[in-house]
C-alpha cells in the first residue's frame, strides 16, 4: 500500500528535475497492530526527467529503531519535502527539509480498538541530495518539533501530515488531527522563525468554510497550500463527508489562516466503482507547470481492497477546477 504523494520539480541548466516521497506499507513483515489499515510505515524516493517515469531507490526512512525515546519508532509518514535555506544548518547552500509525522509503541483506546501508534507527532530530517535523509532531534523529550495538544485542544490525540511554507521571514506548518469530541477533522497551524522549532497558533483548528460544505461536512484533513504571486493563498485539501466519502476541493484565503471554499462540489470525486480509486480520493500535491496548468498527483483508495496507489490528473489549462485523470497508475 502507498499514498501521500509529495511532489517537487527544478529547473536545472540540463533541464528538468522531478523528485517524489511517498509512504508505503510492505505486505509483510510490519507490525499488524500500528494503526490498522493505514498505510504509514516506510518513506521511500523516486526520481524523474519528466514526473511520469520514475526511478525509485529503496526506503528513504524508516521507522527510529535505534532512539527508544522518538515518538516515531514504530512507523513514519512524509508530509512535506521542501529545498530550504536556514541559518541553523550549516551547509554551502539549500538543503532539503523532511517534515514527517511517526508513532511511538503507546497503547490509545480508539473506540473498542486498542491501537498502536495511534498518537502521532511531527519531526523533521535533513537531506543534500533527497535520497539520504538524517533526523534533527527537536526540542521536545520524544523528539519531535511539534507535540500534540493540551486536553483541550482539538489536537489532543494526533497531529500529522504537516507541510510547511514560507511567509515573509517565518515559516507557517499547516497539519492536521481529528478531534474525537467534535467527531471532526481539522486543520491546525503552527508557526517557527527558524523552520526547525514550531509553536502552535490557537487549540482550536483554522476556519476552512463554503455556502454549502456538504462534502467537507465532517471536516477537511491532509492539504496542499501555496502562496501566489499576488500574496494570496490556495489550498487543495482533502475533505470527507457525513458518509465518510473522501474527495478534493479546493480553497482560497487572503492570510492562510482563514479559507473560504467557492465551490460546493469537489473538483475531483471518486472514481467508478470497479475502478482502482472507486473508494475516495485524497492527500493532493499539485505541480504548477510553466503554462500555469496544474498536475494533481493524489492517493485513491481500491473499494473492493484496502489497497491504495498513487494517481494523476491535470487540469484543463488554466482552469484548476476541470481536471482530467491521467492514463499513468504509478504502483511505487
Amino acid at each position: 500500500r502507498v499514498s501521500g504523494p509529495i511532489l517537487n520539480r527544478y529547473i536545472r541548466d540540463d533541464g528538468e528535475e522531478w523528485m517524489i516521497h511517498w509512504t508505503f506499507r510492505p505486505d509483510s513483515g510490519f507490525d499488524e497492530k500500528v494503526v490498522p489499515g493505514a498505510t504509514t510505515g516506510y518513506i521511500g524516493a523516486g526520481f524523474s526527467n519528466d514526473g511520469i517515469a520514475w526511478d525509485v531507490s529503496k526506503a528513504a526512512l524508516k521507522p527510529n529503531t535505534e532512539d527508544w525515546w522518538y515518538f516515531d519508532t514504530v512507523h513514519c509518514c512524509v508530509g512535506d519535502v521542501q529545498l530550504l535555506s536556514s541559518d541553523v544548518i550549516r551547509s554551502d547552500g539549500s538543503v532539503y527539509f523532511m517534515y514527517f509525522h511517526g508513532g511511538d509503541d503507546e497503547i490509545v483506546t480508539v473506540g473498542s480498538d486498542e491501537v498502536k501508534g495511534y498518537r502521532t507527532r511531527i519531526g523533521v530530517a535533513v537531506s543534500l541530495d533527497g535520497r539520504h535523509w538524517s533526523r534533527i532531534e527537536g526540542e521536545h523529550a520524544n523528539g519531535s518539533i511539534l507535540d500534540v495538544g493540551e486536553e483541550d485542544c482539538f489536537d489532543a490525540d494526533f497531529v500529522a501530515y504537516p507541510q510547511v511554507i514560507k511567509v515573509g521571514s517565518k515559516y507557517q506548518m499547516y497539519y492536521h488531527s481529528y478531534d474525537r469530541k467534535t467527531g471532526l477533522y481539522g486543520i491546525g497551524l503552527a508557526v517557527s522563525s527558524t523552520g526547525l522549532e514550531f509553536k502552535r497558533v490557537q487549540k482550536d483548528p483554522i476556519r476552512v468554510e463554503g455556502e454549502d460544505n456538504a462534502f467537507f461536512a465532517k471536516g477537511v484533513s491532509s492539504r496542499h497550500v501555496i502562496q501566489k504571486r499576488d500574496g494570496t493563498f490556495e489550498m487543495f485539501f482533502e475533505g470527507v463527508s457525513e458518509s465518510e466519502e473522501h474527495s478534493i476541493g479546493r480553497a482560497i484565503s487572503a492570510d492562510g489562516i482563514s479559507w473560504d471554499v467557492p465551490r460546493s462540489s469537489p473538483i475531483l470525486t471518486k472514481g467508478e466503482a470497479s475502478d482502482w480509486d472507486g473508494g475516495g480520493v485524497g492527500k493532493p500535491r499539485i505541480v504548477i507547470m510553466d503554462d500555469q496548468s496544474i498536475r494533481l498527483y493524489y492517493t485513491g483508495w481500491d473499494s473492493k481492497s484496502s489497497s491504495t496507489a498513487i494517481g494523476l490528473a491535470v487540469s484543463d489549462g488554466t482552469d484548476w477546477n476541470n481536471l482530467v485523470r491521467h492514463s499513468w497508475e504509478p504502483r511505487m
